[in-house]
């Protein structure tokens, strides 16, 4: 699993978006979901739409990576497994350029394990999980409920009500230890 904390700008507000790489799916946990629901007046979940789309867009980008031709005088696996493309902006008549950049060490892990696990060719799904527990409508509390969320799941288990309630006091609490 891969936790990714989504700050939403102008609504002061965190919510988490999670890669579930065993159901091969994104999850969207949110802990002040609208009420009654509606997907299209979610704002939160059109953000971490937006977010999944980039990491789709970075998938398509590491799987060209194993297709495009190199130059006649460079050895071509050694130079795929040392080198990306990077897309600049697109300048004014719209087009984009691309320059080949050298990765970081994990930039190079991240792309073998995409390419070793066929990410490319699986249809991951954004699902907003609308049974995460919920904050107090009148609390500023979406930062602790997106701690418990990460906690309760790297633990195995499912986040709850209580627990996110009491992540508050447990932050407080385990901060206090540090004295």
């Amino acid at each position: 699993m891969v936790f990714i904390p989504l700050h939403h700008g102008s609504s002061l507000h965190y919510t988490l978006l999670l890669i579930d790489n065993i159901n091969k799916c994104f999850y969207h946990m949110n802990s002040s979901l609208p009420t009654p629901y509606k997907e299209k007046d979610n704002y939160h979940f059109k953000n971490a739409k937006a977010v999944v789309k980039h990491i789709k867009e970075f998938i398509k980008r590491i799987h060209y990576t194993t297709v495009f031709t190199l130059s006649q005088d460079l050895d071509q696996n050694e130079y795929r497994e040392d080198y990306a493309i990077d897309y600049a902006p697109e300048d004014s008549q719209g087009r984009k350029k691309s320059n080949i950049v050298k990765m970081t060490d994990d930039e190079k892990v991240t792309r073998r394990w995409i390419i070793d696990n066929n990410i490319h060719n699986k249809p991951y799904k954004l699902t907003e999980h609308r049974k995460c527990p919920q904050q107090n409508v009148s609390s500023s509390d979406c930062g602790p409920f997106v701690l418990h969320y990460i906690e309760a799941m790297c633990a195995g288990l499912d986040p709850n009500q209580e627990g996110g309630n009491q992540m508050r006091k447990k932050m407080l609490e385990e901060f206090a230890k540090l004295n």
